[in-house]
């Protein structure tokens, strides 16, 4: 540390009694045996295959025994067919295979350097033995070694950012928690759709309200981000997302009308990342959130509103590779919504009689899980 912070990569072009001497790029540096505390050289390259499969399967069934268990939680009445532990333990074992697939065909398309460290004492070049000799007193005082064209050594950090692109496009699709729903559930209830009705399909009773969240329920949430490395520290990033949250459905009894409520976010954010070491990633930023409401009444939409608010973006990340051209993505959001009033919402079949929503407060906060993969431009 007292010589350079950080490693060097370069090719080995001379080696002295007390000194390596290596090219990085046009630079030549000549570096002291004494100050060199870890020494690797490439032997060939392998495939990732295996790691990729490892992880691959890792999240794949994380992620998508996560996104079945919080979507199935999110259902009730008579679509409820799965216990949320089922679910989750179902897409453990769906998702594991996929991911591990799709891992190990990503990663055996991923070739990297083979290192093999090599042991400093008794380092000879050829049948010369090298003596290494520190001198620990005396190590704090030295200048780093200047290269032949007079510029000082290439730090770790520049040459990552020589090699790595700053730029990368990920893509991942995922499930949501359930947002407005308890909201719109407590309106039903005080503005009575709240009454029991007969199923069309076993003839058994139905309780309403009731909500179907998360993944597939009235669409697929997926979120797209593009992020720029600033710094081996920092990201930036634009983070853009639609989110077909879910939907709620109510009964009034006299007169007969059913309310069907669909909700939806679209979030636009901002975000600084910090690189934590490995595969961690964490980030927050500023949203501006477009939430809306529509009333759908035999697969049409009568009634629509939609209001823009803004919020703040937490979010938590793996990324495994570090520094291929493709990667898979594993993404946890928690996204934070002021909460705004909508309605009032007038009955499908009586405009103008008593079975009407009244004004309420919907809270749009929600999180967000995703699985999907990324490219470094």
């Amino acid at each position: 540390p007292s010589y350079f912070s950080g490693y060097l990569l370069g090719t080995l072009i001379d080696v002295k009694q007390d000194s390596l001497t290596i090219r990085i790029g046009k630079r030549e540096l000549a570096v002291p045996l004494d100050k060199i505390q870890l020494l690797e050289v490439a032997r060939g390259r392998t495939s990732n295959m295996s790691n990729g499969l490892i992880f691959g399967a890792i999240a794949g069934g994380l992620g998508v025994g996560l996104v079945a268990a919080i979507s199935e939680s999110g259902n009730q009445g008579e679509w409820s067919i799965l216990s949320p532990g089922v679910a989750f333990a179902g897409g453990v074992v769906f998702g594991g295979l996929l991911g591990g697939v799709a891992g190990a065909v990503i990663g055996s398309g991923i070739q990297s350097q083979r290192w093999v460290s090599i042991p400093l004492e008794g380092l000879t070049p050829g049948d010369r033995e090298i003596p290494r000799q520190p001198t620990p007193d005396t190590m704090s005082e030295e200048k780093p070694v200047s290269t032949m064209s007079g510029e000082k050594p290439v730090s770790a950090e520049k040459k990552n950012d020589e090699q790595v692109s700053r730029w990368s496009i990920s893509f991942y699709v995922g499930t949501t928690s359930a947002g407005p729903a308890a909201g719109i559930e407590r309106a039903m209830r005080r503005d009575g759709f709240d009454e029991t009705s007969h199923s069309f399909f076993s003839g058994n009773p139905v309780e309403h309200p009731f909500s179907k969240t998360g993944f597939g329920e009235i669409g697929a949430p997926w979120s797209v981000d593009v992020k720029y490395s600033v710094n081996p520290t920092f990201d930036a990033a634009l983070l853009v997302s639609y989110n077909p949250i879910g939907m709620t459905s109510g009964y009034h009894k006299d007169p007969d009308v059913y309310m069907n409520l669909n909700y939806y976010c679209t979030m636009i954010a901002p975000m600084v990342i910090i690189k934590l070491p490995g595969i961690v990633r964490l980030g927050i930023g500023p949203g501006l959130f477009f939430d809306k409401i529509e009333q759908e009444h035999v697969a049409s939409i009568i009634y629509q509103e939609q209001k823009s608010k803004l919020g703040m973006v937490l979010s938590a990340s793996l990324m495994y590779p570090q520094e291929s051209v493709f990667f898979v993505k594993v993404e946890a959001q928690y996204r934070y919504v002021s909460k705004a009033s909508y309605g009032p919402i007038m009955g499908a079949y009586s405009p103008t009689g008593p079975a009407k929503l009244n004004s309420f407060e919907a809270d749009f906060s929600h999180a967000f899980m995703g699985v999907g993969i990324g490219i470094r431009l």
